[in-house]
């Protein structure tokens, strides 16, 4: 982690996040989206400014996979956050936030039956809820022409945002991570390269942690061998604040090394 702490995220322009009009738009002014590598919305026809929202753009382990990290959406915001969703053919959500109004949580961003944000109408068609994590599935329709996108959410449960801390046990995070996978890999075919949404409070420490975690896991499987320090530094070079923690990088070892254990690298 020494070592990973003297790679400095790279010191790239953050105009746009910074910019007078867009500061409201931010949870936290300590992470913002790099100009370089930031999702562009789609402009509003009446608001010049509404191309900005706090969402970075990472890689995954290759170039079938990648991920959208962002801060949880506020009231102000919520209308962009489905713009983005659908502007970006998201189909998969990981919600990595305690549900609530404290400053560390996620306010409830969706509607229990359905809800038009701008010109995206949002409809929750069912939900589910396991040990771990719960699963909604939305169908979101553009109004403007009709056209629609399924989506999943996958929410964790018991992850505090407390800064730095990581959950108590390994399992639910790696068995979240793992659903996701098969979640995503079975929509491979007909939405190729859809980015997968990620966020927690500010886009930080527990979208990192999960970003790093399963690409980690997408290399143990394909190459039955890790390397945590190169797949760290990647992500921290495309987003503030990413496994700025020494917990949450040990957490990455912690969690790798008891799901071999418990899998073995056989059956992987």
């Amino acid at each position: 982690f020494q070592r990973l702490a003297k790679v400095v995220e790279d010191r790239k322009a953050f105009t746009i996040a910074t910019s007078d009009e867009n500061k409201p738009k931010n949870r936290y002014d300590f992470v913002v989206p790099y100009d370089s590598n930031r999702v562009i919305l789609a402009p509003l026809p009446t608001k010049p400014s509404s191309t900005y929202i706090n969402a970075s753009f990472l890689t995954g382990y290759d170039l079938a996979e990648s991920f959208i990290v962002t801060q949880d959406p506020m009231e102000n915001t919520s209308a962009d956050f489905w713009r983005m969703v659908f502007d970006q053919d998201v189909n998969t959500i990981v919600m990595l936030s305690e549900l609530g109004s404290g400053e560390d949580c996620c306010g409830k961003y969706w509607p229990d039956d359905e809800e038009l944000f701008e010109h995206i109408n949002v409809k929750l068609v069912s939900s589910e809820s396991y040990p771990k994590y719960n699963t909604r599935v939305f169908t979101l329709t553009n109004t403007k022409n009709g056209d629609v996108v399924n989506l999943t959410q996958f929410h964790y449960v018991g992850w505090s945002g407390n800064l730095g801390e990581v959950p108590l046990v390994t399992h639910g995070i790696m068995e979240i991570i793992t659903r996701v996978q098969s979640h995503t890999d079975a929509n491979l075919a007909s939405s190729a390269c859809a980015p997968t949404l990620v966020h927690c409070s500010g886009g930080g420490d527990r979208t990192s942690v999960y970003v790093c975690l399963n690409n980690c896991l997408r290399q143990l499987r394909r190459e039955s061998r890790v390397d945590v320090f190169q797949n760290a530094r990647k992500i921290r070079g495309l987003r503030q604040f990413q496994l700025q923690d020494f917990g949450q990088y040990e957490f990455v070892y912690k969690a790798l090394f008891e799901f071999i254990e418990s899998k073995g690298l056989e059956n992987l």
